[in-house]
């Protein structure tokens, strides 16, 4: 296989997919199945699967791919590997938390393992996603993180930061962002920016307002890529108290940004920070313990330069060239 091998990605979700196909661009032909899901035609609805599934060969047999690549095992990955079952090609897919973590008893469990079991191959974005993995079939696993455009974090930086807390998150019980207001309520007095949106906001405020934390804790909604750097390039620590997660790709971008980082002990995190040397982790839904991570991590201005640094440097190796490459050589791995 050569950069001019024909390859179809598909995929949902822009904040990773974008990103994925970034990554492996310079190393194939890509050609590109984009969709949205809608109210009427949620992810995963089995009403999406067969305009998914009709796009995806087209697609192939206009491109003569000999691959596709999908990100996100249901429905994407599943529609991929039925097309490609049909054109006796070969399918990949990226799965990145969400996707296999958040699964029930059920048909889509059931869908989920399948396509799992008959793809050529199964990238992880994490150990963690690795185990699940294969203990729903998949035979072929290999543990390769999201990419992330470093440049795009990396081209201001900030000569002096402020001593303030940023947590980026879709604002969903899962993400324990109550558990992060609660933190401060008995601990440190330091201003906390919540970046993201969703169906919890408004209960997030409120209860802001009854701890009193309201001229602390501030909302900005969605915001764009330029403003989330700005905001991450002035700022000193990062908080991600999820209750569950993949690898989240905001810690990659606030490692990016020469942030500490203090999270949670789920998911692929541990596989990004490492207790006690480039953050800190806390176990999740306990408010006491975040406290006094966020306490100890204030006390000492020098520390946190010190590990904003090295996480700075560490982050170049999610960079979407090193990605690709990676992706590109796992891929390559099944012609040889």
């Amino acid at each position: 296989m050569d950069s001019k091998t024909p390859i179809v990605a598909v995929g949902h979700l822009p904040v990773h997919f974008d990103s994925l196909t970034e990554s492996i661009r310079p190393h194939f032909a890509l050609s590109v199945v984009k969709w949205r899901p809608t109210h009427r035609s949620a992810v995963g609805s089995f009403i999406t699967i067969p305009r998914i599934m009709f796009r995806v060969l087209f697609t192939m047999v206009r491109s003569a791919a000999k691959v596709v690549l999908a990100q996100y095992a249901f429905p994407d990955g599943f529609t991929s590997v039925l097309a490609s079952s049909l054109l006796r090609r070969y399918c990949f897919i990226q799965v990145v938390g969400s996707d296999i973590r958040q699964l029930s008893r059920g048909p889509r469990l059931a869908l989920t393992s399948w396509c799992l079991r008959n793809a050529a191959g199964v990238i992880c974005v994490s150990k963690d996603l690795e185990q699940r993995s294969r203990k729903l079939g998949a035979k072929q696993t290999r543990v390769i993180p999201t990419p992330l455009d470093v440049s795009v974090f990396s081209r201001r930086r900030q000569p002096d930061r402020q001593q303030r807390l940023v947590t980026v998150a879709n604002l969903i019980p899962l993400k324990g962002i109550d558990i992060l207001i609660r933190a401060l309520h008995n601990g440190p007095t330091v201003k906390l920016i919540v970046i993201g949106d969703g169906p919890e906001r408004e209960r997030l405020e409120k209860l802001s307002r009854e701890l009193k934390l309201e001229n602390y804790v501030t909302f900005t909604g969605f915001i764009s890529q330029e403003k989330l750097a700005e905001h991450l390039q002035s700022s000193n620590i990062f908080v991600l108290p999820s209750l569950s997660e993949g690898v989240p790709r905001s810690i990659l971008e606030a490692m990016a940004c020469g942030m500490f980082v203090i999270a949670t002990r789920v998911g692929g995190v541990p596989d990004v920070v490492t207790d006690g040397k480039n953050g800190l982790l806390v176990q999740p839904n306990d408010a006491k313990a975040l406290s006094e991570a966020i306490r100890w991590a204030l006390a000492d201005p020098q520390r946190l330069a010190a590990v904003g640094e090295t996480n700075r440097i560490a982050a170049q190796r999610y960079d979407v060239e090193v990605i690709g490459r990676e992706v590109s050589d796992f891929i390559r791995s099944f012609f040889k």
